[in-house]
């Protein structure tokens, strides 16, 4: 992913997080997403949906500012 966006320089629109996605959780893609560099990264949009009630898990959400 990173290599294919670097050479593009562009992104999605839209994307949609879950805290619990398998392979990589929804925190963790937020922080390699944030490493790239392209020119339209502040326009996207990232959403992060989570069925979790864990005060911790909404804090670190709130935290992204996304």
């Amino acid at each position: 992913m990173t290599e294919k966006l670097d050479k593009q320089e562009v992104g999605p629109e839209l994307i949609l997080l879950d805290i619990n996605m398998p392979v990589v959780d929804g925190f963790e893609f937020v922080d390699a997403f944030r490493k790239l560099s392209f020119s339209n990264q502040n326009q996207i949009i990232i959403v992060m949906l989570t069925t979790s009630s864990n005060p911790k898990d909404l804090e670190r959400v709130d935290a992204l500012n996304i």
